[in-house]
């Protein structure tokens, strides 16, 4: 199922980062240009050259598509509750 959360693009980012660890949920930019947020699981994290990234798996994607990101990517003020919150705002409700 394709989840896109049109409602995170009018909230600011929360600049605030938090430690993430593996298997943390998330939303974060997907295509930043477009303001494309989408769900990811972290995998990993390492310092680079600009900060810190994190490798995540984008949920409903196949995993070729994992990427590592730039912690500025990520909305460290989403849970699993708010971005399910965002998905029945926008429509794309879940049955579970």
């Amino acid at each position: 199922m394709l989840r896109r959360f049109p409602a995170q693009e009018k909230r600011p980012l929360d600049t605030e980062q938090r430690e993430l660890k593996p298997k943390d949920r998330v939303l974060a930019l997907w295509k930043p240009e477009a303001g494309d947020w989408r769900e990811c699981e972290i995998i990993s994290k390492k310092q680079g050259p600009e900060g810190i990234l994190y490798y995540v798996h984008w949920s409903d994607f196949n995993r070729r598509n994992d990427s590592w990101i730039s912690a500025s990517l990520i909305n460290y003020n989403t849970t699993k509750v708010s971005y399910q919150r965002a998905a029945l705002l926008s429509g794309r409700g879940t049955s579970s």
